[in-house]
């Protein structure tokens, strides 16, 4: 998985649930151990 919209459906609102309930915007999840684990969430630069 590469960007959220590749994750399965629980985990995509997982981490929309976590945005909501933090009231910040989530840049990146990792999932698993390495550097290239990482689904981007939100663009670092954008916005």
């Amino acid at each position: 998985a590469r960007t959220l919209d590749d994750l399965p459906e629980n985990a995509r609102n997982y981490v929309l649930a976590l945005e909501g309930m933090s009231g910040t915007r989530i840049s990146g999840v990792g999932v698993g151990p390495g550097r290239d684990q990482t689904v981007a969430v939100h663009d670092l630069i954008a916005d």
